[in-house]
């Protein structure tokens, strides 16, 4: 199961979306121009195959507090995929167990990309890799790293595990350029 919507998701989220605009004023995409949502927050539903839940966060990093978008800046983002203009302000949240920063842009070819970017408790990285079971391996990114193309999706996924600090669950267009992002927010965490 993906931590990502994909196309039966989106009616799901664009009400909730829809429902928090009208409330600060603004208005939803439809479900049809909805691009896609992360969704770490939501329950994964149990199954025979694995954890009923995610684990509790472990250590004492504190993740509402962090500002993905300002460890990595949106400039930064759009240097490292080749120029482009932002497609609206990025968008930050946080809460106990994660803080995430979604980059929308257009490419210098006029095509439409973005990367959400999630610095989450360990134990919720270890969940999303038991989940997932999917993903090469990747050498020399934290104590594992599994990065994959999700088809029905149609993007890449990259997950890193700090073990017993943080991770990084990142989705996105362009894998080089999530590997960098994961690389700064790496240097820029400690």
């Amino acid at each position: 199961m993906s931590r990502f919507a994909g196309s039966n998701g989106y009616a799901v989220i664009a009400m909730a979306l829809s429902a928090v605009l009208a409330a600060c004023g603004g208005a939803a995409p439809s479900p049809s121009e909805a691009p896609p949502v992360a969704v770490s927050t939501l329950a994964v539903p149990p199954t025979d195959a694995g954890p009923e839940a995610p684990p509790a966060p472990s250590g004492t990093r504190d993740f509402a507090a962090l500002n993905v978008c300002e460890l990595v800046t949106p400039e930064e983002v759009l240097e490292l995929a080749g120029g482009g203009t932002l497609d609206g302000e990025p968008n930050q949240q946080g809460e106990a167990t994660f803080s995430m920063c979604w980059y929308s842009l257009d490419a210098p070819s006029g095509a439409y990309e973005y990367y959400i970017v999630y610095v989450e408790s360990a134990d919720l990285g270890e969940f999303a890799l038991e989940a997932e079971e999917a993903g090469d391996p990747l050498a020399g990114l934290g104590d594992e790293s599994r990065l994959w193309f999700e088809e029905d999706e149609d993007q890449f996924r990259l997950l890193v595990i700090l073990r017993g600090d943080y991770a990084l669950d990142i989705a996105g267009t362009d894998s080089e350029v999530m590997l960098e992002i994961a690389r700064l927010l790496i240097e820029r965490l400690g």
